[in-house]
């Protein structure tokens, strides 16, 4: 009997970002002028395991295509007038996004 000996190369896959829940639950939200609303997501990268999600991912926050912020949550308080909330998570490879308006 003959020993066979070979080399198996695994390589990294690199998993897309996730937005695993989100806060508020609805696609169309209404803060009353002179109060603030919070908005969170629950941000989910496989590739990550020990370090803090805003260290490995890019999370922006837009208000109107205006970068407003770049954490998992963000404070709206803007005055009267129709806006478009949008966060984007970003590996450097892919990316996923939330919209409210």
């Amino acid at each position: 009997m003959t020993d066979l000996v070979f080399t198996v190369q695994v390589e990294a896959v690199n998993d897309a970002p996730e937005i695993k829940d989100y806060s508020p639950k609805l696609d169309s939200v209404k803060v009353v002028s002179g109060t603030s609303k919070v908005f969170s997501i629950l941000a989910y990268d496989a590739d990550v395991m020990l370090k803090r999600i805003s260290q490995i991912l890019n999370i922006k926050w837009f208000v109107d295509n205006e970068a407003v912020g770049n954490e998992t949550n963000y404070t709206f308080n803007k005055t009267n007038g129709n806006f478009n909330l949008k966060v984007i998570l970003d590996d450097g490879e892919f990316n996923v996004s939330r919209s409210w308006n």
